[in-house]
């Protein structure tokens, strides 16, 4: 399991206001990944919680992932060179999201009143 591609899948669907197949999506990833007791995979588990825990508007967007170190940061993010952009990146996605859906799982708008 790439964590890339994992959380690219749930940005996209955030993105596309298709919350439910974003938040099926971490509930599998979520599932898989607590099986392991590598270090990759325990790592991997707590972004997709922290997901969740923006999701349910239990954590801002903004603290997503914040406490990460850098060992951490490139052990999830081995394939990435700017961590930083990409992190800051994704918690204004989640951000977007979350405000034009109005989200706060498992209630959430899938249609705001400017979509046409």
């Amino acid at each position: 399991m790439r964590f890339e591609t994992e959380m690219e899948i749930v940005r996209c669907g955030l993105l596309s206001g298709e919350i439910e197949d974003a938040a099926s999506r971490l509930r599998r990833d979520i599932d898989i990944t607590s099986k392991s007791d590598k270090e990759r995979y325990i790592l991997m588990n707590r972004a997709f919680n922290q997901i969740m825990e923006v999701l349910r508007n239990q954590r801002k967007p903004a603290d997503f992932l914040a406490d990460l170190t850098a060992r951490e940061r490139f052990i999830l993010f081995s394939d990435l060179r700017e961590i930083d952009d990409y992190l800051s990146f994704y918690r204004y996605n989640l951000y977007y999201s979350l405000d034009r859906y109005n989200v706060r799982y498992p209630v959430y708008d899938g249609k705001r009143c400017d979509d046409l």
